[in-house]
């Protein structure tokens, strides 16, 4: 497992994210208005790193945000890889494909344990 972190550039990222302490405030208070503030400067970052999407769900795979839409909230995930987080993985990399049909790489990361599914990048 650390030497596919270690090879996988946007897994590096998005634990980068994850242990981010600031951050991880945030997401438990479900602060919104803050959000954005905290991770647009890195979202832009990994979208350089072809991440075209960033997203926070609680433990009940509804979105807290949506980094790339800001303006989305509280959509249900049902997503193979978020649910895979539910059988105790804590990082999750697989191919899914998209409601439209196309593929995409999907990462999945606990970012705390009272947040399962927290943090989420295709």
């Amino acid at each position: 497992m650390l030497a596919q972190l270690a090879l996988d550039e946007p897994a590096v990222l998005l634990n980068g994210m994850a242990a981010a302490p600031d951050l991880q405030s945030v997401i438990i208070k479900h602060n919104r208005e803050t959000l954005p503030t905290r991770t647009l400067p890195k979202y832009q970052f990994n979208v350089e790193h072809n991440i075209t999407r960033t997203s926070f769900h609680n433990d009940q795979n509804v979105s807290i945000q949506h980094i790339h839409s800001p303006e989305r909230c509280g959509d249900k995930i049902h997503r193979f890889t978020n649910i895979s987080i539910e059988s105790g993985r804590r990082f999750y990399n697989a191919p899914e494909l998209k409601v439209a049909g196309a593929m995409s790489m999907r990462r999945v990361l606990e970012m705390l344990p009272v947040m399962r599914r927290a943090f989420s990048a295709p």
